[in-house]
């Protein structure tokens, strides 16, 4: 099933069916609550059709035969039995006078019914049936889901039927059996009695045809007869012994008959869609009053007769009868078949056949696909099925099994009285006579006795049409259709990034209902994107971190979510990410604060004279920043050309620039150094730097206590004003054998009134040593140097004594002053 929740789109879908069969469709719009669920909406189309079969054995598969000749035996009694009576007198003399007798019988009787040749029979079914086929709703779905086709269970209409044609037959013969003996003897008392006996017939049992009614007899029939029926006439019943019978019959006159069998059978639909069929027909009918079909079997039958003996008068009578008989021919069919539903599919297609509770039933691949109606299938919609397609149903009979089962029953109703005699003495003083019997009575009261004639058979009835109906239509959802975002984020920096939009047919879609992956060019892994939005229109989104600057080629890959399949509905967009440089921030060195409280870097001149020569540092705000991808220059603010720094440092950095200059001009200056990433970054940072240089030799000197503020570096009154007392007042403020150093001794010349050469000039900005104590040998004073200190030199300078060398110090190198 589709993974989008789908609104139902409502539609028609017709189909027309194919060799007059009618299929109509129906849509059903789902409740807000259905629309929620995947494939909420669906198309229900009614697919009517009608099962038909003709002109098939009624007896069995193919061309079985017909069941030959039958025999219906009506009614056979046998019987042995006897009877006696008489009639005495009391005489006037004592004596008695009259007559008595007995009379014995056996014997059998009995009649038959042959339908001789019953040949053919045929059975025809018209079976019509409903079945409803649901379908997605129209843009419910996309290529690449799996759709469930369901069916309903075959429901038959009204119309269904069992027909049939009774076999023909070549005649109706009617046959009989009889046979008997009766034996009878009397006496007669005339103040004697004497006796005689004699046998009153003996006809061995007989059996044969009583009579014929031939196929052409049935089918010539007079005005006013129901077809295929021999109505007794006069000649019959007088030949015969037949009365009218009891109860209307189908001749006039409501007289006996035989006739073709020829059930018609109705039908019954079952709950379960079978067919029932049955049928009766009373296709014989004989009412018999008198036994003269006897004689035509064994002729001179004596069915009524007297003779005498003597004086004596015997009359007597076999055969007493009044009989209705009648025979049935029913006929049971049953009809019970499964519908199967096949789906012609536009082409292959993978497909599941499951049963309304999920049991799979059978799966395969391809264009078409038979499940049993009340079953559903579910078919996986290709890829690249983009488009409406048509699924092409036609429905077919499975098992269409036909049971038939025909049985005979007889009824009959009557008596029939055996052997009855009358016996009878007219003598000129007297006359006797009494009545013997009957012998054997009995009273017939079968009200129906069925005979199987044809047993039960099931077979597979055939022929049957299989209807094809006109296409039904199923429309996939297009793609989403995907908009790309060029997403512009900063290197470095985790950015969420919206890289496409959507928007897609379905509005009821959720988020979720959606898979989407993102490829970022820049051979990371792809990752899963979130998807949001609502009402048809959505967003593509995730967080990501590009190292580096340039321009990337976005992949994005999205996916509708189908319920437990992989998802198949593919939508691949190209987008792109224009990565930004990240920004570079700079900081400007300084190691040094001066005597007014400004953060310097200390500059020796001439260069290097800074640790490491570094003048600044850089922060890239990408933490993947690479050394490579910069470059600065320095201002050193003198006038002087820029030159190109040194820039060093990791991965990510802190970068660090370096540089080299000598300022022609000592003392403070603004050097601003600028930082360019190939990707676009630049940034520019200040410091002040603060220039100086050591005097062209040796050092000057300072007071460890007097290194602040204005000083006196040089001249005839160097000690007093430095604070130095006794034989250091000869030094006049030069060591001309050491360059200022902190933590090293520094060494000169002196002399009383002389002193060593100073250099002929000072720097404007100037290297002193200060020190705490002047020792002097001979004539070398040395000290342990404090600290070094930079004097701005004031103008007035000499190498004569007089020639006083002053400053102020500005700040301090290194040690400590003051």
């Amino acid at each position: 099933m589709p993974g989008r929740g789908r609104a139902a789109l409502s539609t028609v879908l017709s189909a027309a069916l194919i060799s007059g069969v009618a299929a109509a469709a129906v849509v059903s719009t789902p409740t807000p609550a259905e629309a929620k669920v995947p494939n909420a909406g669906t198309t229900t189309t009614t697919l009517a059709a009608t099962f038909r079969t003709q002109d098939q054995s009624l007896w069995g598969p193919g061309n079985a035969q017909g069941p030959g000749t039958q025999n219906l035996e009506l009614f056979d009694e046998s019987w042995n039995d006897s009877a006696e009576g008489g009639s005495y007198r009391d005489g006037a003399f004592g004596d008695e006078y009259g007559a008595g007798g007995s009379i014995s019988t056996s014997g059998r009787v009995g009649m038959s019914l042959d339908l001789e040749g019953m040949d053919g029979g045929k059975v025809a079914v018209n079976y019509p049936v409903k079945v409803d086929v649901t379908t997605p709703a129209p843009k419910s779905f996309g290529a690449g889901d799996t759709i469930e086709i369901s069916t309903s269970p075959a429901a038959v209409q009204s119309g269904a039927a069992i027909t049939t044609v009774e076999p023909t037959l070549d005649a109706v013969t009617l046959k009989g059996t009889v046979g008997g003996r009766a034996d009878a003897s009397f006496e007669i008392c005339v103040v004697d009695c004497g006796g005689e006996s004699a046998t009153l017939f003996h006809v061995p049992q007989t059996s044969g045809q009583i009579f014929r009614v031939s196929l052409e007899d049935l089918r010539s029939v007079s005005p006013g007869s129901p077809a295929d029926t021999y109505c007794f006439g006069s000649a019959e019943k007088t030949a015969l012994g037949l009365t009218e019978a009891d109860r209307p019959t189908r001749c006039s006159g409501n007289g006996g008959y035989v006739a073709r069998p020829n059930p018609v059978v109705s039908t019954t639909t079952n709950a379960d869609g079978s067919l029932s069929a049955s049928g009766t027909d009373t296709f014989a009918l004989l009412p018999i009053s008198a036994m003269k079909w006897v004689q035509r079997l064994v002729g001179d039958f004596p069915l009524n007769k007297s003779i005498d003996i003597g004086p004596l008068d015997l009359s007597w009578t076999t055969f007493d009868v009044s009989l209705n008989t009648s025979a049935q021919r029913t006929e049971e069919l049953d009809f019970a078949a499964k519908v199967d539903v096949t789906l012609a599919l536009p082409r292959s297609m993978s497909y599941r056949v499951v049963t309304p509770g999920g049991t799979q039933v059978s799966q395969g691949t391809g264009s078409s696909v038979t499940l049993r109606a009340g079953n559903k299938v579910l078919v996986d919609v290709p890829t690249d099925q983009t488009t409406a397609f048509s699924v092409t149903p036609s429905l077919s009979l499975a098992q269409p099994d036909l049971s038939n089962e025909v049985t005979h029953s007889v009824a009959f109703s009557g008596l029939m009285k055996v052997l009855q005699a009358a016996l009878e003495l007219d003598a000129e003083i007297f006359t006797i006579g009494f009545a013997v019997g009957p012998a054997y009575e009995y009273r017939f009261s079968a009200p129906s006795t069925d005979i199987t004639a044809v047993p039960m058979r099931t077979w597979a009835l055939a022929g049957f049409n299989a209807p094809t109906l006109a296409p039904v239509q199923i429309v996939p959802a297009p793609p989403p259709v995907v908009s790309p975002v060029t997403v512009t984020p900063v290197e470095g920096a985790p950015t969420d990034l919206t890289v496409a939009t959507f928007t897609d047919e379905v509005t009821t879609a959720v988020p979720s209902d959606y898979a989407a992956t993102i490829s970022w060019g820049d051979g990371t892994p792809t990752v899963p994107a979130t998807v949001t939005g609502k009402d048809g229109s959505y967003a593509i989104s995730a967080r990501h971190t590009y190292e580096q600057y340039g321009t990337y080629p976005v992949e994005v890959d999205l996916r509708t979510r189908p319920e437990g399949n992989l998802a198949t509905n593919h939508v691949v967009t190209a987008s792109s990410a224009v990565v930004s440089d990240a920004a570079l921030t700079g900081t400007g060195l300084t190691n040094n604060t001066t005597a007014s409280g400004q953060k310097v870097l200390i500059w020796a001149n001439p260069s290097p004279a800074a640790p490491n020569n570094a003048v600044a540092t850089f922060a890239d705000a990408n933490p993947f920043g690479l050394l490579s991808d910069l470059s600065a220059t320095i201002d050193w603010g003198d006038g002087t050309a820029p030159t190109v720094g040194t820039v060093s440092g990791g991965v990510g950095g802190p970068f660090t620039v370096s540089g080299a200059h000598d300022y022609v001009e000592l003392g403070l200056h603004t050097a601003t150094v600028t930082m360019t990433s190939k990707g676009g970054s630049k940034a520019s940072v200040s410091t002040a730097t603060l220039s100086y240089s050591n005097p062209a030799s040796g050092s000057f000197l300072l007071g460890g206590t007097r290194a602040t503020g204005a000083v006196t570096y040089w001249g005839s009154q160097w000690a007093k004003s430095n604070g130095f007392t006794g034989s250091s007042s000869s030094l006049k403020g030069f060591a001309n054998q050491t360059a200022p150093a902190c933590g090293t001794t520094w060494k000169g010349s002196s002399a009383t009134g002389a002193t060593s050469l100073p250099p002929s000039t000072v720097p404007t900005y100037m290297a002193v040593t200060v020190t705490d104590k002047v020792t002097t040998t001979g004539t070398t004073a040395t000290g342990l140097t404090r600290g070094v200190v930079i004097v701005r030199t004031n103008p007035g300078y000499g190498t004569a004594p007089s020639q006083v060398g002053t400053g102020t110090v500005v700040a301090v190198l290194c040690g400590t002053a003051g």
